[in-house]
């Protein structure tokens, strides 16, 4: 194996495993979450049992702040964290792979040298026009709600105001399932939207090393 392929091997499976933890962590807590909203909802029933039926309304709504943190806030606060650590790995992996590129090919351009725009635009503008990967435009498409869900959650804490600017995302929000708005205009998401942000992030990686193995066979064969 040569050493362009052993080091698109090696991203390859840096980008699964990064991935893959995300989504056994985001498991794992989510089952310690749920078990933990059972105790305090079998709690709160065994001890609503033993007071008088006319008061154990007053009782439940004093007591339900805690097991809705268990029930909702919590798990949320998860999800959108795990947004963001999806994002942030997705990010360092192209940044890593436009880096590696450029030191196999021996390009004096780099990334740093490009102005005026996000980490993944500059990433993607040197693909396609620096490095010339043959990676189609339409690979990119799918990311960009996420993106910008993630801009929110990084820099609003999750608030989608409702101003003009924000007109394109909510539109995806409303369209979707596994994603709403409170009432306040927080971002809510379930379990199934980070599963769809994982798939679209896989289905870019493989487009993404498959133009890579192109692009270095090709050079390679040119050399």
């Amino acid at each position: 194996m040569e050493l362009w392929e052993q080091s698109l091997h090696v991203q390859r499976h840096l980008a699964h495993v990064q991935i893959q933890e995300i989504e056994n962590y985001s498991r794992a807590i989510e089952s310690l979450l749920s078990a933990e909203a059972q105790r305090i909802a079998d709690e709160l029933e065994r001890q609503a049992a033993t007071l008088p039926v006319d008061v154990r309304g007053e009782y439940y709504a004093y007591n339900a702040e805690n097991y809705q943190d268990f029930r909702m806030h919590f798990p949320n606060r998860l999800r959108l964290t795990l947004i963001s650590a999806a994002h942030s790995a997705l990010e360092d992996r192209v940044l890593s792979v436009c880096s590696m590129l450029q030191s196999m090919k021996k390009i004096e351009l780099s990334l740093r040298d490009l102005a005026g725009r996000s980490s993944m635009g500059k990433a993607q503008l040197y693909l396609s026009k620096v490095l010339i990967l043959p990676i189609a435009e339409n690979i990119w498409k799918p990311l960009e709600p996420y993106n910008k869900i993630r801009n929110l959650i990084a820099h609003a804490d999750g608030y989608c105001s409702n101003e003009p600017t924000n007109s394109s995302i909510r539109a995806f929000i409303l369209s979707q399932s596994a994603i709403s708005l409170d009432p306040l205009s927080n971002i809510i998401v379930t379990p199934k939207f980070l599963s769809q942000y994982i798939s679209v992030i896989r289905d870019f990686y493989a487009g993404l090393f498959t133009a890579g193995e192109a692009w270095m066979q090709g050079h390679s064969t040119a050399a």
